[in-house]
């Protein structure tokens, strides 16, 4: 059988595209991607794939900051939730749902994982941060000492990036995304336009997300749909870069004083100055 991880990272990332839709579109487009957004959460409940359902429930809060009317629903359906729990008795059937969760971090799976991580920083301090090469991971993890249990991908993108590239590539790309993280929240409190500001809302939340996203399938590089959840925020990135970071005059009070004389030159620059 097919791992589901990868699946269920598609339509997480695709997700924030689908809730950009939801806000920008209008008619029956903008309720076609708020549907299909919606239905996003229950599939990724069905790959098993807890870190991409646990990244859209961050997207489903999302949505409901964007909406009044679905933070309602959301605060109603909890309410109506937690009454039905208690109500119902379920409570130990909850508790015992967390500790099977608990279990589940020891298990082979989870030993798995952290095996990964243990050779891969085994493999970072023996090349002295100078990395193996791309895509040798599976190659010399077999020659790590920690047992994996026959599994071979990192199952972390950092991981991927530093172990492979090294630490020179790996702290650029985190420094760009950083970068790009702190300018989108510094340009969201500036008061920008409702179109800049769900792209900005995009921008931040995807990257935010990444952590995450990154260790919820086998492999990061080698999935096509990370790249193209990269180069969709580059796009976001590339039209916000376009939009003047300098508040705009308005154009009712816009003169040009250059045709005009001296003396209401001065008075025309004052009140132009008064709009900034």
């Amino acid at each position: 059988m097919v791992n589901p991880n990868l699946f269920a990272y598609f339509i997480t990332a695709g997700m924030v595209a689908l809730i950009v839709g939801w806000q920008l579109e209008k008619g029956w487009l903008k309720w076609t991607y708020f549907i299909v957004a919606l239905l996003v959460a229950p599939v990724t409940w069905f790959t098993g794939s807890r870190l991409c359902m646990a990244a859209c429930l961050v997207l489903l809060a999302w949505m409901c900051v964007r909406s009044r009317v679905l933070t309602m629903i959301a605060a109603i359906g909890v309410c109506v939730g937690a009454i039905f729990v208690i109500a119902a008795g379920m409570i130990p059937q909850l508790i015992d749902a967390y500790n099977t969760f608990i279990v589940n971090l020891n298990s082979n799976s989870g030993q798995t994982r952290l095996h990964l991580y243990q050779n891969a920083g085994w493999l970072f301090v023996n090349t002295k941060g100078v990395g193996i090469g791309p895509g040798r991971y599976t190659v010399e993890v077999t020659a790590a000492p920690w047992r994996t249990y026959g599994a071979i991908d990192p199952h972390n993108g950092f991981t991927e990036v530093f172990v492979g590239y090294g630490l020179l590539v790996g702290v650029v790309l985190v420094a760009l995304a950083l970068a790009a993280l702190i300018a989108a929240i510094r340009r969201a409190g500036g008061h920008p336009g409702y179109t800049e500001t769900i792209l900005l809302q995009a921008v931040g939340v995807s990257l935010l997300l990444c952590p995450v996203l990154a260790m919820a399938n086998s492999s990061y590089l080698k999935a096509p749909a990370v790249w193209c959840q990269m180069a969709t925020i580059a796009l976001w990135c590339q039209y916000l870069l376009r939009t003047s970071l300098s508040p705009r005059r308005s154009v009712k009070y816009h003169v040009d004083d250059r045709r005009l004389p001296r003396r209401r030159r001065v008075l025309a620059r004052a009140i132009s100055a008064d709009q900034k």
